[in-house]
C-alpha cells in the first residue's frame, strides 16, 4: 500500500473524497483505466463496461455483481467462471490517496479446482446503490421503516421534547428515557399500547373486587360498634364474676363425691392395718438394730468405698465383706417378722395422711356455696357481630386499596394516551417538515425538472408528476432516483461507490443526470451506451472498438 501525498488544491479546498483512480484486471477479457471521481463508462454492449465494475467490487468487497442473475456473488468457484480458463485471476485497484486493493485466486491441485482467495482490503468499501437495492426489493414495511429512517436521520431527546406542548414534556421525558428511543411513532405506539394494557389490567382488578366484596356488608357506623364494644366489655366483666364466691352444683357435686371416696379408702387402710398382730417387742428391737446397721454400712460403702472401714478402722476389704454377709444372713432369718414391720409402718403412714387429707376436705366442703350460671348468649351474640365487621372491614379496605390502585391504573393510562396522541401529532408535524427537507435533499441530485415525492403512509416514492406521485417507473428513472438517494446520503470518510445499472440512456438524459450528479460528494460511475456531451468535472471513458 502506498499513500499519496495532498496536494496543495485539496489542502486548499478542502476536497480529501477517496475514490478510485485506477483499477486492472484479467477479469473477462481483462482492463486496465484511469477513472476520475465522476466518470462515464461508454461503448456497446460487450465492450466491457460491466468488466471495469465488477472488477472494483471485487478488488474492494471480494464479491461481483449482476452474475447468472445473481447480485454479491462471493463463492470463489464461480467467480472463477468470470477469469478465462488460463492464466492469472486478478485485480488491483488504487484510491485517489494511493491506497491499494487487490483480489487473486490460484487454481488447485485438481483439474478445475481453486484456492481460496487471497484478499488485501485495507478498509471498507461502500456500494450505497447495491444496498439500496437490497432494501427496496424488500417488503412494505421494511421498506417503509428505511423510509421513516432516511426522512427523519437522527433526533436527539431534546430536539424530540421541543417539537411537544410543554405540558405533556415531563411526561414523554421521562418514557424516552425508559424506552431508550426517540422516534415520535415508535414511542407515540408504545405509549398507547400500554395505555391499553393498563386499562385492560384495571377492568381486570375491578372484576376482582366486584367478586371479593359479594355478599359482604358495608362495615358499620363508629358510633355503632363503639356501643357494641361496650356491651361486650359489660358481659365479659359479668360473666367473669357470676361464680365469684360460688361453685356449680356440678361442681358440689363432685367435691361431695371425691370426700366419699376418701372416707372409703381411710375405712379400708384403717381395717387392714388393724388385722396386722404387733411384733414381739425383741424382735422390733432387733430389727431396727439391723435396718440401722444396714444403713450405716450402705452410707460407709457409698462415701468411703470398701477401702477401710471408719467404725472400728479395720482396713480389710475381705473382714468388712464378711460383715455384710453375716447381716444378711440374719436379715434373711427375719425375713418374714422385717417384710410385715414395714407393711406396718407404710400403712400407718397412708392412714395418717388421709386422715389429714379428710379433715381439710371436710373443712372446705362446708364453705362451699352453689351458684347458677348466667345466660351468655347475648355475650356471643354481640361478639359474633364484631367478628364479622372485622372481616368486613379487612375486605372493604382491601377493596378499597384496590379502588385506588386502578384509578391510579387509570390516570396512568390517561396520561400515556395524552403522551401518544402529542407524539403522533408532533411526530407527524415533524416527518412532514422532514420530509420536505429530505426530497428537496435528493431532488437536488436529479436532472432538473425532476423532483422526488414520498409517501410515508403507503412506504411509497417516485416522481412527482401533475401533483401525484409517480412509483410505476421505467428502470432508468429508478436509476436516477437511485443515484439521488445515495448521493443525499451525503459524503464518507471511507471509499463510497455509486454505480447504477447498465441502462439504455438516451444522450439528453444521461447529459442532464451527470450535470445533477456533479456536485454528489462519493464516487460515480455511470455505464452507457451512449457517448454524452462534454459535462465539466466528468471523465468519459470510451469503449466504442475496444
Amino acid at each position: 500500500m502506498r499513500l499519496k501525498e495532498t496536494t496543495q488544491e485539496q489542502q486548499e479546498t478542502g476536497e480529501l473524497m477517496l475514490y478510485f483512480e485506477h483499477v486492472e484486471s484479467t477479469l473477462k477479457k481483462g482492463c486496465k483505466v484511469q477513472l476520475g471521481p465522476r466518470t462515464v463508462i461508454c461503448g456497446p454492449n460487450g465492450s466491457g463496461k460491466s468488466t471495469i465494475v465488477q472488477s472494483l467490487e471485487l478488488a474492494s468487497n471480494g464479491w461481483a455483481s449482476d452474475m447468472e442473475g445473481r447480485s454479491r456473488v462471493k463463492q470463489h468457484t464461480a467467480l472463477a467462471r468470470l477469469f478465462p480458463p488460463s492464466g492469472a485471476k486478478s485485480v488491483e485497484a488504487i484510491l485517489s490517496d494511493g491506497t491499494v486493493f487487490s483480489w487473486s485466486m490460484e487454481s488447485g491441485t485438481k483439474p478445475g479446482s481453486f484456492k481460496k482467495p487471497d484478499p488485501v482490503q485495507p478498509m471498507t468499501v461502500r456500494w450505497p446503490v447495491q444496498d439500496l437495492m437490497d432494501t427496496l426489493r424488500g417488503d412494505a414495511g421494511t421498506v417503509g421503516s428505511w423510509l421513516e429512517k432516511e426522512v427523519v436521520g437522527s433526533i436527539t431527546a431534546e430536539e424530540l421534547l421541543a417539537a411537544l406542548p410543554p405540558a405533556v414534556r415531563p411526561l414523554v421525558s421521562e418514557y424516552v428515557k425508559k424506552k431508550r428511543k426517540t422516534d415520535f411513532i415508535a414511542l407515540s405506539k408504545d405509549a398507547k399500547q400500554e395505555a391499553k394494557n393498563l386499562r385492560a389490567q384495571a377492568t381486570r382488578s375491578e372484576a376482582t373486587i366486584e367478586r371479593m366484596t359479594e355478599g359482604v356488608a358495608p362495615p358499620m357506623l363508629d358510633s355503632t360498634r363503639e356501643k357494641l364494644e361496650v356491651r361486650l366489655e359489660a358481659l365479659a366483666l359479668s360473666g367473669d364474676n357470676w361464680k365469684a364466691g360460688g361453685v356449680t352444683r356440678e361442681e358440689h357435686e363432685a367435691a361431695r363425691r371425691e370426700i366419699d371416696s376418701l372416707v372409703n379408702e381411710y375405712a379400708a387402710k384403717s381395717d387392714e392395718l388393724a388385722g396386722l398382730s404387733p411384733l414381739p417387742a425383741e424382735v422390733s428391737s432387733a430389727l431396727d438394730r439391723l435396718v440401722t446397721a444396714g444403713d450405716l454400712i450402705r452410707q460407709h460403702v457409698s462415701v468411703f468405698g470398701k477401702d477401710e472401714c471408719w467404725v472400728c478402722g479395720n482396713e480389710d476389704e475381705a473382714a468388712l465383706d464378711a460383715q455384710a454377709i453375716r447381716l444378711t444372713e440374719a436379715m434373711s432369718s427375719l425375713n418374714p417378722q422385717y417384710q410385715e414391720s414395714i407393711k406396718r409402718q407404710l400403712l400407718s403412714k397412708e392412714v395418717s395422711d388421709l386422715d389429714e387429707v379428710l379433715q381439710q376436705k371436710a373443712k372446705e366442703f362446708k364453705e362451699l356455696k352453689v351458684v347458677e350460671p348466667v345466660d351468655d348468649s347475648e355475650y356471643r351474640s354481640v361478639f359474633q357481630t364484631l367478628s364479622t365487621d372485622d372481616a368486613a372491614k379487612r375486605t372493604w379496605k382491601n377493596a378499597e386499596a384496590a379502588r385506588k390502585e386502578c384509578d391510579q391504573l387509570r390516570s396512568r393510562a390517561d396520561l400515556l394516551t395524552l403522551a401518544g396522541n402529542a407524539l403522533e401529532k408532533a411526530g407527524k408535524q415533524f416527518l412532514s417538515q422532514r420530509k420536505q427537507t429530505f426530497e428537496d435533499k435528493v431532488s437536488g441530485f436529479l436532472p432538473e425538472g425532476e423532483r422526488l415525492g414520498v409517501d410515508l403512509k403507503s412506504s411509497r416514492m417516485g416522481l412527482i408528476r401533475n401533483g401525484e406521485i409517480h412509483s410505476a417507473l421505467s428502470g432508468a428513472e429508478w436509476s436516477r432516483i437511485l443515484l439521488a438517494l445515495a448521493a443525499a446520503q451525503g459524503a464518507s470518510s471511507l471509499p463510497c461507490v455509486l454505480v447504477p445499472e447498465d441502462r439504455a440512456w438516451d444522450r439528453d438524459t444521461l447529459g442532464r443526470v451527470m450535470h445533477a450528479l456533479s456536485d454528489a460528494p462519493v464516487q460515480v460511475i455511470i455505464m452507457s451506451t451512449v457517448s454524452p456531451g462534454p459535462v465539466e468535472g466528468w471523465t468519459c471513458i470510451n469503449l466504442v472498438g475496444s
